[in-house]
């Protein structure tokens, strides 16, 4: 079996989301489908090389690049894999409360997001979730539906930050409130985005670099953080076996009439 794999070789802090006079935790939510099937749900935090070792020491201030990170997935040529990708802040809060809150969020973000792979596919191909195998293999099978599919997918995931996501983030850090006298609650999204591994693709590997800028609704928190990110997509493809032919079988015959 093939595999999709999404390298982020640089994460590069250039202004952090917190006030001046305080660094940042930052944690990585991943939340990769298959298809309309989960394949990955996973929280991490974003590592700091000056920290290696010490992992609860973990903090971020301008210019600071994080160690690389990202996913590998098993898959078939066919298959659609999409990745949901965010980093938020959660370092108003002690390093244990941090890593709760950081996988609480990763889950809402699986339970939003997974159902929308078939939603966006039932408003492309305007059906009913009878079907799901119709659905998969019209979607592989047709560059424009699949074009259509992505700008349904990125409404869609649009929406559900925006409407569910983050009032959920903001829900979830009130519930572990545990601030520092004197600290801003500089806590929240930090960026958030996605990639689609369309059917097989990309060949070769694509590279894209973005600079991000994240929200800042508390203004003793400074200006809106930016984070510089460098991906890289590549996609290993099954290898499509044939049987030979058989020894002495002709190719072609010629046909007596």
């Amino acid at each position: 079996m093939g595999a999709c794999t999404l390298t982020v070789d640089q994460t590069k802090i250039l202004n952090h989301k917190s006030d001046s006079k305080h660094a940042d935790n930052d944690w990585i939510n991943l939340v990769v489908t298959v298809n309309d099937t989960l394949a990955m749900n996973e929280t991490v935090p974003l590592a700091n090389p000056k920290f290696t070792g010490q992992s609860q020491v973990n903090i971020f201030g301008d210019g600071d690049v994080a160690l690389p990170w990202g996913f590998t997935v098993p898959c078939k040529n066919t298959d659609t894999v999409v990745a949901n990708y965010s980093i938020v802040n959660l370092s108003s809060y002690s390093f244990d409360d941090q890593a709760a809150a950081a996988a609480q969020f990763t889950q809402q973000v699986a339970d939003v997001v997974v159902p929308l792979y078939l939603k966006a596919a039932q408003i492309v191909l305007n059906v009913e979730t009878e079907g799901v195998p119709e659905i998969i293999t019209q979607l592989a099978g047709n560059d424009d539906l699949m074009n259509l599919f992505s700008s349904e997918l990125e409404k869609l995931i649009d929406a559900g930050f925006q409407d569910v996501l983050i009032p959920v983030l903001k829900q979830i850090a009130d519930w572990i409130q545990i601030l520092v006298t004197g600290r801003p609650d500089c806590n929240g999204l930090v960026l958030r985005d996605y990639v689609i591994f369309k059917p097989n693709q990309p060949t070769p590997s694509l590279v894209i670099s973005k600079t991000y800028e994240g929200q800042q609704n508390n203004a003793d928190c400074g200006e809106p953080p930016h984070t510089f990110l460098n991906l890289v997509m590549t996609r290993q493809l099954d290898k499509i076996e044939t049987a030979p032919l058989r020894h002495g079988t002709p190719v072609f015959q010629k046909v007596r009439v």
